[in-house]
């Protein structure tokens, strides 16, 4: 069903089976499915220490456009 072009043989190149094969076969979502559990805590740690950096920066830029001096 797969050759060594990566074409499938099906009667129409563009459906969305053909498409979903190809992508199911790729050798990136094969290494993805292997490696996820070693994947996914690096990248949430990423995501926790940019959102906190992302907040630190809207809070110290909004209290120096918004201080109001009395």
């Amino acid at each position: 069903m797969l050759n060594s072009t990566m074409e499938i043989d099906v009667e129409d190149g563009n459906s969305f089976y053909a498409i979903f094969q190809l992508i199911e076969q790729s050798s990136l979502i094969i290494w993805l499915r292997q490696n996820f559990p070693y994947v996914l805590p690096p990248l949430c740690i990423v995501g926790i220490v940019g959102n906190s950096m992302a907040l630190l920066l809207i809070r110290s830029v909004s209290s120096a456009f918004f201080s109001v001096k009395r």
